[in-house]
């Protein structure tokens, strides 16, 4: 909407009857349907739903509202149309089905891992917020529901000329939804269970080591269920709008591996509930947000003959403000957000005492930003900005509480000297001042040039950086002295520092046919790690220092087919492969970064009868060997390949829907690679 205001803005009109002429552009576009959706290349497209989106608005890549065809940073966009056509339920299983992005399982959930570099060089925006809770750097996906979902921006490659520390790898913007015009009332319901029995004869693709010492096949145990349950309620009109939502969702555990009392995945049980307004205020928009998450996560440890139950509760709270002022010549956005974090940990032996005190961590982090865009003219738009946060951590395992602040500006020139062939240049700067590490300078350059209205060449190259957290700066972790070793903190960690460059091209070589091609290069220094630095009675110290250093280099290649986007009548089909290519290596130790595949591979497909209101969903990969490092030594896993179904039927105008699915179809997964079980689900949604 505000990119469309820009152009408005920038003719020249008399202030009073420019915001005259702006406050009808608001209501008309408050009345009027979506806009027709584009391919990749700049093409329009029919209104069909399913084809690509380039009339998308975004703001990640660049700050500021504009539309997904013209932004001169590569940016991929999952719609709320999207979403709920995949089935997915969490951030994790929805970002598992892109191309180039790794989802791995951690100790505490689900993280990770774009363009090969470590999960906590990936900034996870909500609204355009920083997030908090991360456990061991690893920011848990399935703590993100999708109910209050509208889209995902995701940007690859270094991005800290705007968005500041973390963003080495890229960055994932999730965007909530707001009411539409009127009266809404959504609702979704879904069951499904786990086959959890080891049933599939195959001798490949299986993602094993899964058998025992002796070669037998290791089995899997009974059932389990998942149970999801969403609602929805809003409106809105041209001057204003309210939304909620409230939704239930529990998962039963599950073990890959029954030789030990150990569970693979915990049981989680999870409640969340949030919701927004928005008042236009003649030519200003107010918005307000809050949500509210609470879950509980049970699952079992393996000692020995001892078993142990690990119960972890987790809760986290965000709420934020953001008004917008249109101006004769750009758009000032303020925000002001306090986001809160609880984790609380307990191990205890089962059926007796608990090992060790819970450990309960509370992390708040305040933010209030300032953004400009100035628009001089079509080819001329900056962008200035202003970030300030306020951090702070309580848990028992630091020497003290911590607590940093951090102060940004930085300054953003789009340039446009040619219209035709189209080029864009746009080069950025973001300092940043933080009380802890110092500073870090952030520049950053992309220029996107058209030659051809079928073609599209864009390359950027920047610097990424990410500033140490309180864990590394400040740990004391000493509760397995007992077993000989200790770990501490380093308060002398200097950021981790990144040079990173891509390239792309996308090529609409056909109606029905899209191809994009991109190859970038990462370069990370000073990478923090863990070291040994001393040693007495018998009690080995490590300490975290700036040692490391890695590169990451690879090709993400997607071919996008519409076979019947020229013919008419009710039948839709859409194809995407992709490919991903990624060298990974750990330029310390001469050897590959662990847990990363060389080669992956997708297929999307996906058929819909218009007039029928019936689709079929085929979504597969597979993904290369990768190694890791066990007990014994290196562990080389077999490759992997994971197939997920889904049918739905729709009727009275896509009012219900009645769908069924299958994850995980060939139940594969192994020790190294705990993919859940082969889930089968069923449901029903309805909208009014």
């Amino acid at each position: 909407m505000l990119a469309l205001a820009f152009a408005l803005v920038v003719t020249g009109r008399a202030p009073a009857q420019a915001d005259d002429e702006l406050d009808a552009l608001l209501d008309e576009l408050e009345e009027a349907p979506p806009p027709p959706r584009a391919a990749p290349g700049g093409r329009e497209a029919s209104v069909d739903a399913a084809d690509l989106t380039l009339r998308e608005v975004v703001v990640t890549g660049t700050r500021r509202e504009g539309l997904l065809a013209d932004t001169p940073v590569a940016t991929e966009v999952i719609s709320r149309d999207e979403i709920e056509r995949s089935g997915a339920e969490t951030l994790a299983e929805l970002l598992e089905e892109q191309p180039g992005i790794d989802i791995f399982a951690s100790v505490r959930g689900q993280g990770l891992r774009l363009r090969g570099l470590e999960p906590e060089h990936t900034l996870f925006l909500v609204d355009g917020e920083r997030t908090i809770g991360r456990m061991n750097g690893v920011l848990d996906l399935t703590r993100w529901q999708l109910d209050d979902v509208e889209r995902v921006e995701i940007v690859r490659g270094a991005a800290s000329a705007l968005w500041g520390s973390d963003a080495l790898g890229g960055v994932i913007n999730v965007i909530p939804r707001e009411a539409r015009r009127g009266w809404m009332a959504e609702g979704r319901a879904t069951y499904g269970y786990q086959d959890r029995r080891r049933s599939n004869p195959r001798a490949r693709f299986q993602g094993g080591p899964r058998v025992d010492d002796d070669g037998t096949t290791l089995p899997r145990d009974a059932y389990g269920g998942t149970y999801d349950l969403t609602s929805r309620l809003g409106w809105s009109n041209e001057r204003g709008g309210v939304t909620a939502f409230l939704g239930y969702h529990r998962l039963d555990g599950f073990d890959l591996d029954p030789r030990d009392a150990a569970t693979t995945g915990p049981a989680t049980e999870t409640w969340n509930t949030g919701g927004g307004a928005w008042l236009r205020i003649r030519r200003a928009k107010v918005r307000l947000g809050g949500e509210y998450l609470i879950r509980n996560d049970d699952a079992q440890e393996s000692r020995g003959r001892v078993v142990l139950d690990r119960l972890n509760r987790t809760e986290q709270a965000r709420i934020s403000l953001a008004p917008e002022i249109p101006t004769r010549k750009g758009i000032l956005s303020l925000r002001g957000s306090l986001t809160m974090f609880r984790d609380q940990f307990l191990r205890q032996v089962r059926g007796g005492e608990q090992l060790a005190p819970p450990t309960d961590t509370r992390e708040r982090l305040l933010q209030l930003q300032a953004r400009y865009v100035h628009v001089a003219s079509d080819r001329n738009i900056t962008t200035l900005g202003y970030d300030t946060s306020l951090e702070m951590l309580q848990t028992p395992r630091l020497e003290r509480d911590g607590a940093r602040a951090r102060v940004a500006p930085y300054l953003q020139h789009e340039w446009t000297p040619s219209e035709t062939p189209y080029l864009s240049i746009v080069p950025g700067v973001r300092f940043d001042a933080d009380s802890w590490f110092g500073t870090a300078l952030s520049p950053k350059l992309a220029v996107r040039f058209d030659p051809h209205e079928k073609l599209v060449l864009r390359t950027s190259g920047g610097r990424g950086f990410r500033a140490p957290d309180f864990r590394e700066l400040l740990l004391n972790f000493n509760e397995n002295a007992s077993i000989g070793y200790v770990v501490v903190g380093n308060a002398d960690l200097r950021p981790e520092s990144s040079w990173s460059a891509d390239l792309g091209v996308e090529v609409r070589a056909h109606a029905t046919t899209w191809v994009s091609v991109t190859a970038y290069w990462n370069r990370v220094a000073d990478l923090i790690t863990t070291d040994l630095v001393g040693e007495e009675g018998g009690v080995q110290t490590f300490t975290y220092v700036n040692v490391g250093d890695a590169r990451t280099a690879g090709v993400e290649a997607m071919l996008r087919l519409r076979p019947l986007a020229t013919r008419r009548g009710p039948h839709r089909l859409h194809v995407d492969l992709g490919y991903t290519y990624l060298h990974a290596r750990d330029l310390v130790n001469q050897r590959d970064l662990p847990g990363r595949a060389r080669h992956w591979g997708t297929l999307h497909a996906r058929y819909r009868h218009v007039k029928a209101g019936f689709e079929v969903l085929w979504r597969s990969s597979l993904t290369g060997p990768r190694s890791f490092t066990g007990g014994d030594g290196p562990v080389r896993t077999e490759s992997t390949l994971a197939l997920d179904l889904r049918v739905e039927k729709s009727f009275a105008d896509d009012r219900y829907r009645v769908f069924v699915g299958a994850d995980n179809v060939l139940n594969n997964g192994g020790i190294y690679l705990p993919l859940r079980p082969r889930t089968f689900w069923g449901g029903v949604a309805a909208r009014y």
